[in-house]
């Protein structure tokens, strides 16, 4: 199954989840390919320098995705998850062609509520040239403030835009922001903050296999 985080404005979390999403399903037993299809190169790096490195390749030529990701499929990996780059262009689309699921994170701001209007655009398109329902949706709200009315606001334009909201969200915490630089995850951490940020993560992860059809 391949899952795909997908937005055209960067900042959104987008390499973040990719790689705790990838560290869960491996901690669960489940066979992980984590794909790096965004230029800057920062989900490979991470996973390549956790102190248990997660399976990941770099690959972020569109033909190259066309090429390779129906044979990953086919291959030895349950779960192939791809960080999408933080722009629509052809990269988005190949990787579009062949996902399973994709999951929009975005940021609770009026600014990234505005660019998933081109998102979900995208998506559109390539769901018409596919077969009905082979390319499934999901957004969720990320880096939020909780209860506040932006976080609110966030949450209806989500929901009107036709991807299919989750109910969890992540919080803004110092906790995640410092994941990267120290090379690990939340669950690495020992801070009541990244406790708190591993139980949204397992909620928002719990969600996504739901959607998609898959199990822990």
């Amino acid at each position: 199954m391949l899952i795909a985080f997908i937005n055209q404005k960067g900042g959104c979390s987008k390499s973040t989840t990719s790689l705790h999403f990838a560290y869960w399903l491996r901690a669960k037993g489940k066979k992980v390919l984590l794909i790096d299809a965004d230029g800057q190169g920062s989900s490979s790096a991470w996973a390549q320098g956790l102190a248990d490195p997660l399976p990941m390749q770099i690959i972020s030529d569109p033909p190259e995705l066309l090429e390779k990701l129906p044979a990953l499929k086919l291959g030895e990996y349950e779960y192939i998850i791809v960080d999408g780059p933080g722009a629509l262009a052809e990269v988005s689309r190949a990787i579009l062609c062949h996902a399973d699921l994709v999951v929009v994170p975005c940021q609770a701001s009026a600014l990234d509520v505005h660019s998933v209007i081109d998102t979900v655009r995208a998506i559109k398109q390539v769901q018409g040239f596919r077969p009905p329902n082979t390319l499934k949706t999901a957004a969720f709200a990320s880096r939020v403030v909780q209860d506040t009315k932006l976080l609110t606001d966030v949450k209806e334009a989500l929901q009107s835009s036709g991807l299919g909201l989750l109910n969890a969200t992540i919080t803004q915490r110092q906790a995640v922001a410092d994941t990267f630089g120290q090379l690990t995850t939340v669950w690495g951490m020992n801070s009541s903050g990244a406790k708190a940020a591993a139980a949204e993560y397992e909620k928002l992860f719990s969600e996504i296999l739901a959607t998609a059809g898959g199990a822990a």
